[in-house]
């Protein structure tokens, strides 16, 4: 692909080819590295989206998505359809999470306080 682009540039005939595959592989990680961070700005924003629609975490995105609005917001079109289910699926994990992190805490505190009034008992 470098050769196709810079194959004619003196500046680029000018690197000896260890230096040109070095050269090439950084900006290849670099347009990477951007790619993802750009993934992961677009993927917070769509979470953004999703936490404002007040969503409880049970619902299937093909529910979600044919909300009102939903996909022609910005931060829904800022993500292809596979990389909305994905990250749909993430939210919808974590609120999973937190659903039940949330019972088991009411549950340990509704047992702590079983154990107390019956240690209050005798």
């Amino acid at each position: 692909a470098a050769r196709t682009l810079y194959g004619d540039d003196p500046r680029w005939r000018a690197l000896e080819r260890q230096e040109r595959d070095e050269a090439w592989d950084e900006v290849e990680e670099e347009l990477a590295a951007r790619g993802k961070a750009l993934l992961k700005q677009r993927e917070a924003s769509f979470h953004e989206l999703l936490v404002g629609l007040g969503l409880a975490g049970d619902e299937a995105w093909s529910d979600v998505r044919s909300r009102e609005g939903v996909l022609a917001d910005p931060r829904c079109k800022a993500l292809a359809e596979p990389e909305r289910r994905a990250a749909f699926a993430a939210f919808a994990a974590a609120r999973a999470l937190e659903a039940a992190e949330v019972a088991a805490s009411r549950a340990r505190h509704g047992f702590e306080q079983h154990l107390s009034s019956l240690q209050k008992r005798g």
